[in-house]
């Protein structure tokens, strides 16, 4: 009983939280990234080597329906490792895919910046995984980032870069 109304009292806070922040996003802050496909790349850090490697990659978004959006992820070089991924937004607006989102930030020029936070474990090991979202009409960048358990700094797992 403790730990559910522990659990609860956490979810209200956190709401709390997101909403006196602004920290929400909309179907309406998606429709800037429909459209034409993008072009950019994918940089990663390899787990074998811990070096950063980059590849090209293209993306087309789809929208399935209100709030939710399929990111289908193409390889030109690599076509054996296209791939999909479902975007959906929380009922609430202050989560992206179960991920709560914990900054929100619109620049001078229309970009959207939000970034969103989740626990869960990287290469194996119990880790918080930050999603960093920059939306405009002609950039869009995707950066996960990794804080390990014990860790002190979050390190940059991945990153996508589009333009069109």
């Amino acid at each position: 009983m403790k730990q559910s109304l522990l659990l609860i009292l956490t979810y209200c806070l956190i709401t709390f939280d997101a909403i006196s922040q602004g920290h929400i996003v909309s179907p309406t802050d998606f429709e800037v990234i429909l459209g034409e496909p993008w072009q950019g790349t994918l940089s990663y850090q390899d787990y074998q080597s811990d070096k950063e490697v980059m590849i090209n990659a293209n993306l087309e978004i789809e929208k399935i329906s209100e709030g939710e959006y399929r990111f289908n992820y193409i390889y030109p070089e690599e076509p054996k490792a296209n791939s999909k991924a479902k975007i959906k937004l929380g009922k609430n607006h202050m989560s992206v895919n179960k991920n709560t989102i914990i900054s929100r930030e619109r620049l001078n020029d229309g970009t959207l910046i939000f970034e969103t936070k989740e626990v869960g474990k990287d290469n194996k090991k119990k880790a918080v995984l930050y999603y960093t979202y920059e939306l405009s009409t002609t950039r869009l960048t995707i950066t996960k980032k990794v804080k390990y358990d014990g860790e002190t700094e979050a390190i940059i797992r991945n990153k996508y870069a589009f333009q069109r």
